[in-house]
């Protein structure tokens, strides 16, 4: 007995020192990597602050840009580019630019689905490598706890969350209750009556008509309805955001689809009569335009890291829902203006927004494109 206490004396005598020295090792390494960090960033931005500015290609409203700028400004010094369009013919011109030895772009905030075509052309790199700042890092900082990268190469990230119910009232001419579901809007009352983002290209139309024809019912019954809307109740299909929501606040057509939040936000800030209307079916959670991606062979390529990781920092998420209106994905934001019925609540209805989701909404738009042109 006493040897074997011995030998366990012995054991744990030699043992402490030896665990005491993994975990002073292990703390040392952590000790070092955080100068480490620090000291990269602060390489970057350095460098960021003497290439002078960042190009971001966007679809954002100008009061979104306008308060990004001042922000980012203020912060670094840095200047903010926009390069502003729909994102087929932004990829386009992106696309013509480097066939002819230019890189002008830097960033994207956009949408997924426009996210997935610049992915899909090879103009995205990873976000994960470039990402240093520790409260952008922090996964307990974002909902779900996790960063919200819709692929699986991480070069795509969703920084908003919000729910959107597809359906856009005035609230003058069109009553709560009035429409329950998306078939109610084939009744003869709400003929000539209804607007709707164009479905043919990226965008909300097309996130719209995929949660029908993906979730709510089939390519089939989407397509027959749609059919019916153009048809029968002579929808009016715009490619003008701001103006499709205008119609509504004005009443010319009082109720509309697959709005833009930015647009819907600015109106309502102006007291504009519309609100959301929730339907049986449900609508989505999605980013929204609040979707983050890094170009490759950026044109500036430091200012582009440090925009990249402000952008998703709680300064740069309070900024960019300030000026856009829906809810951010981090926990820690709050910012004023942001519309209380975007916020998704527990039971609302989602359209799942990975990589494969967006592929297959894309694929779709030929589909709704070919029922406008037989209208």
């Amino acid at each position: 007995m006493i040897f074997i206490a011995g030998i366990l004396c012995f054991s744990i005598y030699v043992l402490m020192p030896v665990e005491s020295a993994a975990r002073e090792e292990k703390a040392a390494k952590v000790t070092k990597a955080v100068p480490a960090a620090l000291n990269k960033w602060e390489e970057t931005l350095a460098a960021a602050k003497k290439e002078g500015k960042v190009t971001v290609v966007t679809f954002v409203g100008s009061e979104t840009r306008a308060a990004l700028t001042k922000s980012f400004k203020a912060k670094y010094g840095i200047d903010l580019d926009f390069t502003v369009g729909q994102g087929a013919a932004t990829l386009a011109k992106i696309q013509a630019e480097r066939n002819a030895g230019l890189y002008t772009a830097d960033a994207v905030v956009n949408g997924t689905s426009v996210l997935t075509l610049f992915k899909k052309s090879g103009l995205l790199e990873p976000l994960a490598s470039v990402l240093m700042l520790p409260e952008v890092t922090d996964q307990k900082m974002w909902y779900g706890n996790k960063l919200s990268f819709f692929d699986k190469e991480g070069t795509g990230l969703g920084f908003l969350r919000q729910y959107n119910s597809c359906v856009l009232r005035n609230t003058e001419s069109v009553k709560e209750g009035e429409i329950t579901s998306y078939l109610d809007l084939l009744k003869p009352q709400w003929k000539d009556k209804v607007t709707m983002y164009d479905p043919s290209i990226s965008g909300s139309g097309a996130m719209f008509m995929a949660t029908l024809a993906l979730g709510v019912w089939n390519v089939e019954d989407a397509g027959t309805w749609f059919k019916k809307m153009l048809k029968e109740q002579n929808l009016a299909v715009t490619r003008d955001p701001r103006l499709e929501v205008e119609w509504v606040a004005r009443g010319k057509y009082p109720i509309a689809l697959a709005t833009y939040t930015d647009q819907m936000v600015n109106f309502l800030a102006s007291g504009a009569p519309i609100a959301q209307q929730k339907v049986k079916e449900g609508g989505f959670v999605t980013s929204s335009t609040g979707a983050l991606g890094l170009f490759n062979k950026a044109a500036h390529p430091n200012a582009a890291i440090v925009f990249v990781n402000w952008l998703l920092s709680k300064d740069g998420q309070i900024a960019f829902t300030s000026g856009f209106g829906g809810p951010s994905n981090r926990k820690d934001v709050t910012a004023t203006g942001v519309y209380a019925a975007l916020t998704p609540l527990e039971g609302d209805k989602a359209y799942d927004e990975d990589e494969e989701g967006m592929l297959k909404k894309n694929s779709l738009t030929k589909t709704w494109a070919k029922i406008i042109s037989e209208k």
